[in-house]
């Protein structure tokens, strides 16, 4: 089938000349890999790239055909799920003479759309994103108005059944009981404050993509060409919206991924996303890669022994062409978790004689206390080591107080971040804050209750977040630099002072405490000035369409940035997809840790029967093959050497561990 010309202004003028592939960039290809560079791009295609095969390289070579064979480069769509990602990409196409190319994130390009077409998604455009975090406490409010439940676990609950059913396609209204009413009251007070939350953003992208509109007739003209990475991520939303995009037999869409690397189902990423693709882009073909280049030949045994045991899995046995390296070494611990952490320091204090720190790296199944137990034993023998992963930049209590503060600057409406402001001033707390509600939004009841009855405390609290958001307004108006000079307004409202009143007494440790936090604090928000003023000199908008593109930015990011510190990494195995290290070892390989026990917060309590079906778990079978896929991501980090421990206690002299089954599936000769 010949797809349909693109309209005039996607082609090429008749003497302009096409970039040249950069070959000198690039490493010849297999045969595998030309093979899928070379299909036809008319067609929709599905590359299962094993891990360590060059997925990367092969799927920036095929956008850098589609541009050399006359497609525009601003026409060629490429997205993925991190921004780290869509950096190594950018730059890899840079390199090929295709810089000109669209590449961003799934949310990104969702946000970018609703910013020009909300009024066809029921947003209009001024609306802000809640990241995490603001979801969170936002549910935690309404249980409380629902149920009257603080308790944590069940927000959590209610939390992770409210975003499931939003991942399957579940309305607030097709929920009874408990959940139903929290999600509705959920809805409801998103709408009141012009918000969206993380979830929405591709939802609702995907809703106006779909549309006879504006917004449909914008993507399916300009773009000719798109190609998707790490596709066995994707989620039902993200799958709508490149339908959306992209309809029809002869769609021009290339997805690249592996479903043995499929480990986000409890997220609710699609249960078995290469044959949903088959089943929505008819006429799909799908080809293989097979070769690793990362790993040894007893690595990849390993993992190829571990994986096979999966039902349903696109059929591809990785190989390697480099020597075999080191046999994976299975070391049984006696004793619990400080044992092990013990064996573990000692094991990389010799790897360290003829590595770099950076060379290694510990995994564990989940931000359990063992990585902590091992960062302790790594610092006693004088090792650097990091825990990868804690608390996100924008997370960070400062970070996310001063950005409360410009978020509340363009939308009063948003009763987030004014709670977050407001909570932070001496003299109002949650019970000030109760009494002073009403239904007008936080902030307005807020000056309401200005001409009412208050103690001194609390109205100069107040008066205090009144008069900083006054003057970052007149800062976004006249400032040069708006960003940067509003963020250090923020300066006494947010750092620590040196000393608090009744703080002469106070001892050694806590002043030498007190002086640290506030070194902190004056660190991040020194590192949030510098991005501001990096939004400021690339941005071309002033004034609040600046602020609105830098809160954007802000609420997008996640926290994915390079380090490359000569430190021995910590981290969980969901954490290290997309990287290698030399040297890997697996802690607490015990059965009920890999692979994870059921979590009781999984069961759908507080729904109806019916609704209780729709939100159910996903089966214990399929449950238990994304942890053994999980178990082939960890080995499959790994260069040179794979080393896996488990302890036979589950606690100092406490408890029998058993060893993960997964174990028995290594072959002796790994």
């Amino acid at each position: 089938v010949t797809p349909p010309a693109p309209p005039p202004y996607q082609r090429r003028s008749a003497g302009a000349q096409a970039p040249t592939l950069n070959r000198a960039a690039s490493r010849p290809l297999t045969a595998e890999q030309q093979a899928a560079v070379d299909a036809p791009l008319n067609a929709p295609l599905a590359i299962v790239a094993g891990a360590g095969s060059g997925k990367t390289e092969t799927l920036t070579r095929r956008v850098a055909r589609a541009v050399a064979e006359g497609a525009r480069p601003s026409s060629v769509l490429v997205l993925t799920f991190s921004n780290k990602a869509a950096r190594e990409l950018l730059e890899r196409l840079r390199g090929l003479n295709c810089g000109g190319v669209e590449v961003r994130t799934f949310h990104g390009f969702s946000l970018r759309l609703l910013r020009r077409f909300g009024d066809e998604a029921n947003l209009g455009r001024d609306f802000v994103i809640l990241g995490d975090a603001q979801q969170k406490a936002l549910v935690k409010k309404c249980c409380q108005e629902v149920t009257r439940d603080e308790d944590e676990n069940d927000v959590r609950r209610a939390w992770a059944l409210i975003k499931r059913a939003r991942s399957r396609g579940v309305s607030s209204n097709d929920l009874d009981g408990s959940v139903g009413a929290i999600f509705r009251l959920y809805r409801l007070k998103l709408r009141s404050m012009r918000a969206v939350d993380f979830d929405d953003v591709v939802d609702a992208a995907a809703f106006a993509c779909s549309q006879q509109g504006r917004c449909g007739a914008f993507v399916r003209s300009r773009y000719v060409q798109g190609f998707v990475d790490e596709w066995q991520d994707t989620s039902r939303n993200q799958l709508a919206l490149l339908a959306a995009i992209f309809n029809g037999k002869s769609a021009p869409l290339t997805v690249v991924g592996d479903d043995d690397q499929a480990i986000y189902g409890w997220r609710d990423a699609l249960p078995a996303a290469f044959d949903a693709f088959r089943r929505v882009f008819e006429g799909a073909s799908v080809l293989p890669l097979t070769r690793n280049y990362r790993s040894g030949g007893h690595v990849v045994a390993a993992a190829r022994a571990v994986v096979s045991k999966v039902q349903g899995r696109v059929d591809k046995d990785l190989w390697t062409a480099r020597s075999d390296g080191e046999p994976v070494a299975i070391l049984k611990v006696e004793g619990g978790p400080q044992a092990e952490a013990r064996v573990v320091a000692r094991r990389i204090q010799a790897l360290l004689r003829t590595c770099r720190p950076k060379d290694v790296a510990v995994l564990c199944r989940s931000a359990s206390p063992a990585l902590r137990l091992v960062e302790k034993r790594l610092t006693e023998l004088h090792i650097k080591c990091r825990i990868v992963g804690g608390q996100r930049f924008f997370e960070r209590p400062v970070v996310h107080a001063a950005l409360s503060y410009l978020r509340l600057a363009r939308n009063e409406l948003d009763d987030a971040a004014a709670e977050t402001v407001l909570l932070q001033r001496p003299g109002l707390g949650p019970k000030t804050l109760d009494k002073i509600r009403s239904d007008l939004p936080l902030l307005g009841a807020c000056r309401a209750a200005l001409e009412g009855t208050l103690n001194e405390k609390t109205r100069t609290a107040i008066n205090d977040v009144l008069s900083a958001l006054d003057r970052i307004h007149d800062t976004l108006h006249t400032s040069p630099r708006p960003l940067r000079s509003a963020l250090k307004l923020l300066d006494p409202l947010i750092i620590p002072p040196a000393q608090e009143p009744g703080d002469e007494g106070i001892d050694g440790e806590k002043a030498k405490k007190r002086r640290g936090e506030r070194a902190v604090a004056v660190d991040l928000l020194e590192q949030l000035r510098r991005l501001a003023s990096q939004k400021e000199d690339e941005s071309t908008e002033t004034g609040p369409a600046l602020l609105r593109e830098f809160l954007d930015t802000c609420a997008l990011d996640a926290g994915d940035g390079d380090d490359d510190s000569d430190e021995v990494s910590l981290t969980t195995i969901h954490r290290a997809k997309g990287l290698e290290w030399p040297h890997v070892l697996l802690v607490r390989a015990n059965d009920g840790v890999l692979p994870a026990s059921a979590r009781s917060s999984d069961a759908a309590d507080g729904c109806d029967a019916k609704a209780a079906v729709v939100l159910a778990p996903r089966d214990e079978a399929k449950r238990l093959e994304e942890e053994r896929r999980l178990f082939h991501v960890a080995i499959t980090r790994a260069r040179e050497s794979f080393v896996v421990t488990h302890a036979t206690k589950e606690l100092e002299g406490d408890g029998e561990a058993r060893p993960s089954p997964f174990l028995k599936d290594l072959p002796a000769a790994c």
